[in-house]
């Protein structure tokens, strides 16, 4: 009988979800992120977009940098979110999303935003999660970045809208002080920004394995009242 509760109890572990790829967006050769795509993980499509916030100079300069900053030259991340200095990200209503990282290039003008800070924003509320990237490079053609990712922890339960990235610390509010996601000098595609973690049902009726692990418990809590008698 212990070794069939043990069973159960490895059982009722492997059921619970583990984060996994969600979305990425991908960097054409070396130009700057051209936009947001659709990722199908598990057979399922969650419809994750990249929006810009109310400051964000959408194609702005240089050209083809469709998520440039304009100036990004807040003191803080929740002055450049007022600012409307960020990005946040969209997906499928019926789910929520507990985040476990996010991967990305991050490069910058000599005058934009040298760091970067993900955050929450909820009822219109700013609040940073995750540890700030600080000491943006700059970009060029010839000049390499490597990779930032940043890991999170108890970050879940997140609605479509909730998650965001702000930019700040730069020394300009022009167009041309740009920060962005970007993976040069690359001379082919590759990921510029990707997220992890695990979506889960935003609905009343449970998955279904959430509905496995509340049958195994039931069926573990009889086995132990039949052992206890």
């Amino acid at each position: 009988m212990k070794k069939l509760m043990i069973a159960l109890a490895i059982v009722a572990l492997a059921s619970v979800a583990q984060a996994e790829l969600l979305a990425t967006w991908t960097a054409d050769g070396a130009q700057n992120l051209a936009g947001a795509s659709t990722v199908q993980t598990g057979g399922l499509t969650y419809n994750f977009t990249m929006v810009s916030g109310s400051g964000w100079a959408s194609g702005g300069t240089p050209a083809g940098a469709t998520y440039a900053g304009a100036g990004a030259d807040a003191a803080d991340a929740a002055t450049a979110y007022a600012d409307g200095q960020y990005l946040y990200f969209t997906w499928d209503t019926d789910y929520t999303l507990s985040l476990d990282s996010v991967s990305a290039f991050y490069t910058r003008a000599n005058t934009g935003g040298q760091n970067a800070q993900w955050g929450t924003i909820i009822s219109s509320n700013w609040t940073s999660i995750g540890t700030a990237i600080t000491a943006i490079t700059t970009a060029t053609p010839t000049t390499s970045t490597a990779p930032i990712t940043t890991t999170f922890s108890g970050v879940s339960g997140l609605e479509s809208g909730q998650l965001g990235v702000a930019f700040y610390g730069g020394t300009s509010s022009a167009n041309t002080a740009w920060v962005r996601f970007d993976s040069r000098p690359s001379a082919t595609p590759q990921v510029a920004l990707s997220i992890n973690g695990t979506m889960e049902s935003a609905g009343p009726i449970p998955e279904p394995a959430t509905m496995s692990l509340l049958g195994l418990g039931a069926l573990a809590m009889v086995l132990r009242r039949k052992m206890s008698k």
